[in-house]
């Protein structure tokens, strides 16, 4: 008797057995399993619209914050895909000393592309008015503190870029903080125009406070780096404490070093007599 005999039920089990392992491969090949449906239900969940792909700060670099386009320079302009040709239409609005008051208006003057703009008109921030009896309306400028100012907003002003930005926040450093607005025109590089431009938007709100250091006892080292003072300035100062004694007043240093009214301001600024 042949071992590969079966009986008709084992005949019509294993008959049972290929048609249940039939259909489950034909589910198989049909049916998405659970794990495919997972990542085609994440997918659908986490799709983003075109807005979202497609904000202004399609560069990966910081995030771009609400500014006044007036003051709009290439390199924020490269950020926000504002071309070349609808710069140069700003700049020569602004040439004319005209100023764009609404988003509508800056869309007119520089005839930015539809699409740009509609990305990036809730950026733009314009100045308040308040009503004038003689001029009709004027613009309320609110400047901002100089001495809070980031080198990231410097440089959304035209003129002023990584290089400038960072010489500003230096020697603001150095000074301990500006006291006096013109002391920023003393920054290595800048522009007067550029500096006045910046002046045009920032002021001295809040003035550092600095401990102010007595003439008549103060070392040569720490004279030398107290700012406007320098190691030539700072010996003829102790050469000449040495030869009459006590310095009275501040003025007498004029005696020995050219010095105008506004190198003695600021001066004061740190030195004092005692």
């Amino acid at each position: 008797m042949s071992r590969f005999c079966f009986s008709k039920g084992q005949r019509s089990g294993i008959f049972f057995l290929i048609l249940i392992l039939l259909f489950v491969n034909i589910a198989m090949v049909f049916v998405p399993s659970r794990s495919e449906l997972s990542v085609a239900e994440y997918a659908i969940s986490n799709q983003k619209s075109p807005d979202t792909l497609k904000s202004p700060n399609v560069s990966g670099e910081d995030p771009v914050y609400k500014f006044n386009p007036n003051y709009i320079d290439d390199a924020l302009g490269y950020r926000l895909g504002v071309s070349a040709t609808e710069l140069d239409r700003i700049y020569a609005y602004r040439k004319h000393g005209k100023f764009m008051n609404s988003a509508e208006e800056f869309r007119e003057v520089s005839e930015i592309a539809v699409g740009r703009y509609h990305k990036i008109k809730d950026l733009l921030r314009f100045p308040e008015f308040k009503a004038d009896d003689k001029y009709g309306y004027v613009p309320i400028v609110k400047k901002r503190d100089l001495n809070a100012v980031d080198s990231f907003e410097l440089r959304s002003i035209n003129g002023v870029g990584k290089v400038l930005s960072a010489r500003i926040i230096h020697y603001r450093n150095k000074l301990g903080g500006y006291s006096l607005p013109g002391q920023l025109k003393e920054v290595y590089g800048l522009k007067p125009a550029v500096a006045a431009r910046i002046l045009r938007r920032y002021e001295v709100v809040t003035p550092p406070e600095i401990a102010k250091l007595d003439i008549n006892t103060i070392g040569l080292k720490a004279l030398a780096v107290t700012p406007y003072i320098g190691w030539e300035f700072a010996r003829k100062i102790l050469v000449y404490r040495s030869h009459n004694g006590r310095i009275r007043s501040l003025e007498e240093l004029t005696k020995f070093h050219t010095l105008t009214e506004d190198d003695l301001v600021r001066i004061r600024l740190y030195l004092k007599t005692e």
